[in-house]
C-alpha cells in the first residue's frame, strides 16, 4: 500500500508492456489516481510469440495457442523502442529540457548500435543457431539474431519426463551445444538434458541492471569454440 500512495504521487507510469502483474497493478493505478499516465514502452515494437502449446480439434486439425513473449528487453532494436516511448514522454512532460534528454538519449542509442555491432559479430558463424534455456526469457534475443530458442519450462511449469525426453531429441537433432539457467529458477532438470546432449551449462542473468554486458556475454557464449574449451 506505501508503495501504491508513492506511485499516486507521479505524473507517468512506465510499464514494459505485456507483463501480467504489470497490468493489473497499472489498472489500478489510473483507476484510483486519473492523473497519472501510462506509457507502455514497447508501443511500436513488433511483439512475438512466447510459449505454445498443441491441442487437436475433433476434425483433426491442430491448433497452437501462445500468449505474447513480454521479454523485450533481450533485443538491442527493441530497446532503442523502448528508450524512444520513454524519451518522447520525458520531453512531453518537460520541454524545457529536451535538450539535456535528446543529448543523453543519443547517447544511450550509439551504446545501444554498438552492443549489437559487437553481438552482431560475434554471432556471424556460430557453431550451432539453437540453445535451450530453462525460462523462455530470450526469445526477442533469438529472433533478432536468427537464433532458435527451446524453452525447458513448459506454460511456466517444470517439464514432464515425456517433454524433457522430446527436447533431447530435438537438441541431438539440432546439435546444441548449450543450455542456459537464470538465477532463481531450478537448475536440477537443466542438469539433466545437459548431461544426456554432452552439452555446457551457463547461469545467465537476463533480469542484469548492465544489459549491455549480459547480453554480449550470451553471444560469446553461443559463439564459444566448445572443442577448445
Amino acid at each position: 500500500p506505501s508503495v501504491m500512495v508513492e506511485m499516486s504521487k507521479s505524473d507517468y507510469y512506465f510499464i514494459v508492456g505485456d507483463l501480467g502483474f504489470e497490468k493489473a497493478w497499472s489498472k489500478r493505478l489510473v483507476e484510483n489516481n486519473p492523473n497519472v499516465k501510462v506509457i507502455d514502452c514497447s508501443q511500436g515494437i513488433e511483439l512475438i510469440e512466447g510459449e505454445e502449446h498443441h491441442h487437436t480439434d475433433e476434425k483433426g486439425h491442430t491448433h497452437s495457442h501462445g500468449s505474447l513473449d513480454p521479454h523485450v528487453w533481450s533485443s538491442p532494436s527493441a530497446v532503442k523502442q523502448l528508450a524512444k516511448n520513454m524519451f518522447n514522454a520525458v520531453v512531453e512532460s518537460d520541454p524545457e529540457n529536451e535538450e539535456t534528454y535528446f543529448t543523453n538519449y543519443d547517447r544511450f542509442v550509439n551504446k545501444v548500435d554498438s552492443v549489437d555491432k559487437v553481438i552482431s559479430d560475434l554471432l556471424t558463424e556460430v557453431p550451432t543457431r539453437s540453445f535451450i534455456i530453462f525460462h523462455p526469457s530470450l526469445g526477442y534475443f533469438a529472433n533478432e539474431y536468427n537464433l532458435h530458442q527451446h524453452s525447458i519450462e513448459y506454460e511456466g511449469k517444470s517439464p514432464s519426463p515425456s517433454q524433457i525426453k522430446s527436447l533431447i531429441d530435438i537438441a541431438k537433432k539440432e546439435n546444441i551445444n548449450t543450455v542456459f539457467i537464470q538465477k532463481g529458477f531450478d537448475i536440477k532438470n537443466a542438469e539433466v538434458i545437459a548431461k544426456e546432449i554432452e552439452a555446457d551449462v551457463f547461469e545467465i542473468d537476463p533480469l542484469s541492471y548492465d544489459w549491455d554486458t549480459e547480453l554480449i556475454k550470451i553471444a560469446q557464449i553461443l559463439s564459444r569454440d566448445k572443442d577448445n574449451i
